[in-house]
């Protein structure tokens, strides 16, 4: 049926084609009009299905074809209207009393007392007694925006668009809300197209394809306790769209990733990224701007944010360990020096802490150098409170910046 060969449960088996366009015959000279047999995985027969019966597909737009043409003409002849309305004509009347041997149109007669047409911008003398009478011709049609914005309605429809998306006359939108539920329903359409049929039937066997044709080869090979079918199921990302209303439309996201209606993972697919590449980006941004002490605010790195964020959290885990609702534990600290860029904890200390039963309280890990620090010039301070001053003088800094 159509070039179909299906089997007795109507599974298609088989496709009859020509090996050439049927007009092609005369440029190649060859006249074999015969189809020919080919088996069905090898042809990607990509079609949207209207109806369960339906073997082939319909072009788009086929329902308006003729009511399109016809209305071509139509537009061809109101713009021929049009020309003729701009060009000026007219009518020479002879005088009242004038006799028939008076004809200036006589091409016999001597040119320069004949009447000839008037280019623009022209003044041409008439013969004394004759008079001009000008053409009205009849106004364009007051109706004929309405009629081609009609016209142009069902030939947007039967594409399954919108009136504006062929016209690209926006001026019958009043807001971007209009425009918006104009959108969202050409986006449905859109996205069916895309995964239903695109995706489905041409992206997706051409991957296995091309799967299937380098292992068959030798040229790859899945890795260690996978097979060949683990590699088919890939995740199609379709072109980006953009925001209709940027900040509206990432707040509205926000909130359903916030509530559990999303993932972060499908918004960042819906506008054709991938949240892995995302994420591997913005943790290389934020290694890299803390390397270079840049404090920029949209990674949470500017300094009196993150200061006032770091004293305030350790306000509060002090009064929650006071008030004996939490104890101290050796990973909070780490965490706590990490935010901070104090030293870490060094092996001697987490050694005498380990020994004292996990109980955390000072300790001193060996003399104190008796030098202090800020001594004259040429004394030894301590090293390692220098390095902690100089820290807690760089937070002081920071704090004195708000």
């Amino acid at each position: 049926m159509s070039g179909i060969e299906t089997d007795a449960h109507d599974r298609v088996v088989a496709y009859w084609m020509l090996d050439h366009h049927p007009k092609d015959y005369i440029l190649r000279g060859n006249t074999d009009f015969t189809p020919k047999r080919v088996e069905a995985e090898q042809v990607l027969h990509v079609y949207m299905q209207e109806r369960f019966s339906d073997c082939r597909g319909y072009p788009w737009g086929a329902s308006a074809l003729n009511v399109t043409e016809r209305y071509r003409t139509y537009d061809d002849v109101e713009l021929e209207r049009k020309i003729m309305s701009s060009s000026k004509g007219g009518y020479f009347k002879k005088p009242r009393y004038a006799g028939d041997e008076e004809d200036p149109f006589d091409p016999e007669q001597d040119l320069s007392e004949a009447f000839i047409p008037m280019s623009p911008g022209e003044y041409v003398q008439v013969p004394e007694g004759w008079d001009i009478q000008e053409t009205t011709p009849a106004a364009s049609d007051t109706n004929y925006e309405v009629y081609k914005r009609e016209q142009l309605s069902g030939l947007a429809v039967a594409f399954g668009f919108a009136v504006e998306l062929v016209s690209m006359n926006w001026r019958y939108l009043a807001s971007d809300r209009q425009y918006r539920a104009l959108m969202l329903e050409v986006v449905r359409l859109i996205e069916s197209i895309q995964y239903h049929m695109m995706v489905f039937q041409f992206c997706q066997p051409i991957w296995e394809r091309f799967v299937s044709e380098a292992f068959a080869n030798g040229l790859w090979k899945p890795e260690e306790g996978k097979d060949l079918e683990d590699y088919f199921d890939v995740e199609w990302i379709t072109p980006k769209r953009g925001y209709i209303h940027p900040v509206q439309d990432v707040t509205a996201v926000m909130a359903a990733i916030s509530a559990g209606l999303d993932s972060r993972k499908r918004a960042v697919g819906a506008i054709g990224e991938d949240v892995e590449d995302i994420d591997d980006e913005n943790a290389e941004d934020m290694r890299r701007s803390k390397s270079m002490g840049l404090p920029y605010s949209v990674l949470g790195l500017n300094a009196p944010t993150q200061v006032g964020g770091l004293l305030g959290l350790g306000d509060a885990y002090g009064i929650a360990v006071r008030a004996g609702l939490i104890t101290p534990q050796l990973d909070d600290e780490k965490a706590a020096r990490q935010a901070a860029g104090l030293p870490a904890l060094s092996v001697d200390a987490i050694n005498a802490w380990t020994a004292s039963g996990g109980v955390r309280g000072p300790i001193t890990l060996k003399e104190a150098d008796p030098t202090p620090i800020g001594s004259p010039s040429g004394s030894s301070p301590n090293p390692a409170l220098a390095d902690l001053l100089s820290k807690i003088n760089d937070i002081y800094d920071m704090m004195s910046t708000t």
